[in-house]
């Protein structure tokens, strides 16, 4: 029996896998008859690794709030999960993210503005 897509994305015998640190992109469906997902950026905060009921915690800064969100790995209203830039932390949890004045890199977080831009028009 071989693994499916989001249990090699967070397999400890993945080298290229989901760390603490990450950014990444959530695609959620509101219910299963919806076709449009809401899309969620953010930094990894901790991945729990319990077989089917796996779950990832995500933390981004919004106008200025942090927020954070948690999501099944294996729920059927997540659509598509993207990973933009791989994390840096070997940790499993990385909780100090949630105290952004003791958090010496703050430059790390996901904003929304980074990862959601436009493509710019070339002027010709």
């Amino acid at each position: 029996m071989g693994m499916t897509d989001r249990e090699w994305l967070v397999s400890k015998r993945n080298p290229e896998r989901l760390t603490a640190g990450s950014i990444i992109k959530i695609h959620r469906v509101v219910s299963p008859t919806d076709e449009r997902p809401i899309v969620y950026v953010g930094t990894v905060m901790a991945i729990r690794r319990r077989s089917i009921a796996t779950s990832i915690d995500i933390i981004n800064k919004i106008e200025g709030e942090m927020l954070e969100f948690g999501f099944p790995l294996f729920s059927p209203l997540i659509t598509k999960i993207e990973v933009l830039k791989r994390g840096f932390k070997e940790k499993e949890r990385i909780y100090y993210l949630r105290d952004p004045k003791t958090c010496p890199t703050v430059s790390m977080y996901a904003t929304y503005k980074d990862y959601n831009q436009r493509p710019k028009r070339e002027n010709k």
